[in-house]
């Protein structure tokens, strides 16, 4: 690791390191959630019950988390305002510090460190492996994102020196199409795997069951939300990275270079036929894995550098913001609508942030429907929407205004489908104005200190696990002191608290 280096990859961690890092709150849900929710207190107590013990000896007589539906708890974001959404996982936290004590046995831990090692080669890079801020100051997302920026966007344009085409693709739903027993396979390849897919011992079967507890037993599919499942997707798609490099190489291609960032790939090539057969190869590679290509996101251009940033980005640079806050809101409205649920608009969102505390010229119905219109269709930027809002409630809503604004936005999000985690955000504000919101989500019912089931545990009887899952996961003193306004260390992915 590089002294100057701001974050620390999983897999240069021991296997202690790595599962303390797994064991985070952060890294058990890596979505932005209000502070007040803290799931390390629980994952800590769960540990120390499971150290060392077999998870299948607390379920009950011919019963597995298999059988029942609800294991995990799911947060649902709408994606376009109507139909489509994003699934977002609390994986259980008993299935969830199982697999990490697993995965962190240190004999284990040196297997899948040695499997990434096996998929190493000079043309194909994955980028995609969590890591740690060194700098506690800063959020491991923070440091993600950081890595996307130095070996993902600017790794690319330096390639524009060496190649004449960039092609870019992706996944389609990737971790809801993964094949759990494809675990297995990259861990011991596919042939012994298969010859002992029995096996209850191996590694990769052993996986392969938790992947199962938390999805009703089917095979098809991987919870999103987690760094833990993040890690193992990486596992999955080295795997297809190596496939992949041995096909090229069985068809003499060459003078070629890929960057994949987990289910984004960015393929340079020397010309657009060997791009397109690249491409050919790669969704051939999915398909055997479960997974495929995603045909309306793949583009191929001759113009490296233009094509490493993000579309999204670009178009937003060129926009000029000096104009009033109306107009400033409505620009990145606008460009909400023609990129979507994109890092442009979360940024966009954070820099106003900034702008409109320090100005009160705007009218603040205008401002929330705006914002609330926005919220459908950008999930994503939830958190940064609702922390606008918290400053124009602060300055420009009084009394029972509150209320009534309040009940408007709620009221507008309610006739979009899936529209979950836009509730718990809008709790973050309630709870501080002191507006009466009766929010009947599980994770809201809990903040109102009301008991409610975030797991089903219907799959065991133990009394020491079902006692260690009434574990607390509110910090009441955080929620004591929250502020009105949402602050900047609740929404941005570089402040820590």
């Amino acid at each position: 690791m590089c002294r100057n280096q701001k974050y620390k990859s999983v897999l240069e961690m021991t296997a202690d390191e790595a599962r303390s890092f797994l064991l985070k709150h952060e890294s058990y849900a890596n979505i932005a959630l209000p502070p007040y929710y803290n799931f390390a207190p629980l994952l800590a107590s769960l540990s120390r019950e499971l150290k060392g013990k077999d998870l299948e000896t607390y379920f009950k007589e011919d019963v597995s988390p298999n059988d029942y539906e609800n294991v995990n708890h799911v947060i649902l974001a709408n994606k376009d305002g109507r139909y489509a959404w994003r699934r977002l996982e609390l994986i259980n936290p008993a299935i969830y510090v199982s697999l990490v004590h697993i995965i962190t046995d240190p004999t284990n831990w040196r297997l899948i460190k040695s499997r990434f090692i096996a998929f190493k080669n000079e043309v194909i890079r994955p980028k995609g492996i969590p890591v740690e801020a060194i700098d506690k100051e800063r959020k491991d997302v923070g440091a993600q994102i950081s890595k996307w920026w130095e070996e993902v966007e600017q790794e690319s344009i330096k390639k524009a020196i060496d190649y004449q085409i960039i092609a870019h693709t992706d996944i389609t739903d990737c971790y809801s199409r993964m094949y759990t027993h494809s675990v297995a396979w990259a861990i011991h390849g596919k042939p012994k795997a298969k010859t002992d897919r029995h096996d209850k011992s191996l590694l990769g079967n052993i996986i392969d069951r938790h992947l199962q507890y938390m999805h009703y037993g089917q095979t098809n599919g991987i919870p999103q939300g987690s760094v833990l499942m993040d890690l193992i997707a990486e596992l999955v798609l080295g795997y297809a990275d190596d496939l992949l490099f041995q096909r090229l190489e069985e068809r003499g291609i060459n003078d070629y270079y890929i960057i994949r960032y987990r289910d984004d790939y960015r393929i340079f090539a020397v010309n657009k036929y060997q791009a397109e057969a690249i491409i050919k190869e790669l969704a051939d590679v999915l398909l055997s894995l479960g997974m495929s290509i995603n045909k309306t996101k793949t583009k191929i251009s001759d113009d490296i550098v233009l094509s490493s940033i993000k579309e999204d980005k670009l178009a937003w640079i060129e926009k000029s913001m000096n104009k009033s806050l109306t107009k400033h809101l409505l620009n990145i409205y606008k460009h909400s609508m023609v990129y979507p649920n994109s890092g442009s608009v979360v940024s966009a969102l954070s820099d106003y942030y900034d702008k409109i505390k320090n100005s009160d010229k705007y009218d603040p119905e205008i401002l929330i429907s705006i914002l609330a219109n926005m919220a459908s269709n950008n999930p994503r930027a939830i958190p940064q929407i609702a922390a606008v809002i918290s400053v124009i409630f602060r300055q420009k809503v009084k009394g029972s205004a509150k209320r009534i604004l309040f009940d408007s936005v709620h009221d507008k999000m309610s006739q979009i489908p899936n529209h979950t985690y836009f509730e718990i955000w809008l709790q973050r504000i309630a709870i501080p104005n002191s507006i009466t919101y009766k929010c009947e989500l599980p994770l809201c019912k809990i903040a109102r200190r009301l008991n409610s089931e975030l797991w089903e545990m219907g799959w065991t009887e133990s009394r020491r696990l079902l006692g260690r899952m009434k574990k607390g996961v509110i910090d009441k003193k955080k929620m004591r002191n929250i502020d009105v306004v949402i602050q900047p260390h609740e929404v941005e992915p570089f402040i820590n608290s």
